[in-house]
């Protein structure tokens, strides 16, 4: 009888099945995202909307965007001109957000198989298991199960697709009612008023970010974070080599927690990457905040209540934003609303309001990290060009 590699260990059978699945899947990743995505958004926001918010929200959203239209230097714009609003809860969206971001995960993925390819030659031992083959391919199963984790989060908090900094290159938008109806009561804000709020920004958001040379940034931040992740062979064959393959447990909370197998943290290259691009993102964010806060206050009325809730939620950054930018690169702290309200309103005191719009019509309009802290030396160079 030939010996049996894998001993008496409890989970033979599970890892062999697990390695035959995966052996013969393409996209495996996309797969274990998706699956584990909506099992989270479902667990989050299991509710149906509510037909009547369906209704609500399909008489309201010409009324949103014949504003931006008519009144916003956005009006011009064809992708706010096909622009549509549908309402929805999470676990309808995952599939759609997980289509989304299939460039950035793809890439994250291939980021991960040239690092296991370079891994050391000296694999721990774990008890006559074919480490290697199993880590080649677990990888982009755990990749897989951090971006679903992501997704999953993202769209069990957000109030809209267009809160994530990344194109949609689509028409279509989704707002989360629920999620909507939550957050106005718990900050005692007109339901209404804020269910226009946001669908205003969701336009706005939606066409600054899909402007072409915003779009190529964004692309270009989420690349080259990516293409610095370095620790994921290391991080899997620690993470695996400290398993106890003989408890039965070890599967069982693998399932419930991925991070215990696998989690993607910055380095330091990566940490300044990071750094290096968020007066961009304060830019972006501030001018979708000013766009915004124009056309919502003309239907609206004041939106104090409205803005001084938003700030506060930024403060406690969602866990799934904080995912978003720990897998791409792509996040704004608190700090980074700060510079973006500081170059907005620095502008604005300078009585050039009517230039903000130019930072999206022309990328050498863009601020320099420099002119983001000092709004003045922007003036007074974008009255050369």
């Amino acid at each position: 009888m030939t010996e049996n590699p894998f001993g008496f260990n409890p989970l033979e059978t599970v890892f062999k099945d697990l390695m035959n699945m995966l052996s013969g899947q393409r996209d495996v990743h996309k797969m274990v995202a998706i699956q584990m995505a909506t099992s989270i958004a479902a667990s989050a926001d299991p509710d149906n909307v509510d037909p009547s918010l369906r209704i609500k929200v399909e008489n309201m959203v010409d009324i949103a965007k014949n504003e931006l239209l008519l009144n916003s230097p956005l009006g011009i714009s064809k992708t706010l001109s096909a622009s549509t609003i549908v309402a929805a809860n999470g676990p309808s969206r995952v599939e759609n957000m997980t289509a989304r971001l299939n460039s950035l995960t793809d890439l994250l993925v291939a980021q991960t198989e040239e690092s296991l390819s370079n891994q050391s030659t000296n694999p721990p031992d774990l008890g006559g298991m074919p480490f290697g083959q199993l880590l080649a391919l677990t990888g982009p199963m755990m990749v897989g199960a951090n971006i679903g984790s992501a997704i999953g989060h993202l769209v069990s908090e957000i109030y809209g697709d267009s809160d994530i900094l990344w194109p949609k290159y689509g028409n279509e938008i989704a707002i989360y009612p629920n999620r909507i109806s939550k957050f106005a009561s718990a900050w005692t804000i007109n339901f209404d008023a804020f269910l226009m709020w946001t669908m205003i920004n969701q336009l706005v958001s939606n066409t600054v970010v899909q402007i072409d040379h915003i779009a190529t940034e964004l692309a270009n931040i989420a690349r080259r974070h990516i293409e610095s992740t370095s620790n994921t062979a290391e991080a899997l064959s620690n993470q695996l080599g400290g398993m106890d393959l003989s408890d039965p447990s070890a599967l069982e909370k693998l399932s419930q927690d991925p991070s215990a197998l696998f989690s993607i943290s910055k380095n330091d290259t990566q940490d300044r990457l990071v750094a290096d691009s968020q007066p961009f993102l304060a830019v972006v964010v501030s001018l979708i905040d000013w766009f915004t806060l124009n056309s919502a206050k003309r239907l609206v009325g004041a939106t104090d209540s409205i803005n001084e809730a938003r700030v506060r939620v930024r403060r406690d950054r969602a866990e799934g934003l904080i995912l978003f930018e720990s897998l791409f690169g792509i996040g704004v702290s608190p700090a980074t609303y700060e510079l973006g309200n500081h170059f907005i309103f620095g502008v604005i005191e300078r009585d050039a309001e009517s230039s903000l719009i130019k930072i999206l019509e022309d990328p050498e309009y863009m601020p320099t990290s420099s002119e983001v802290e000092a709004p003045g030396l922007w003036l007074a160079r974008i009255e050369t060009i």
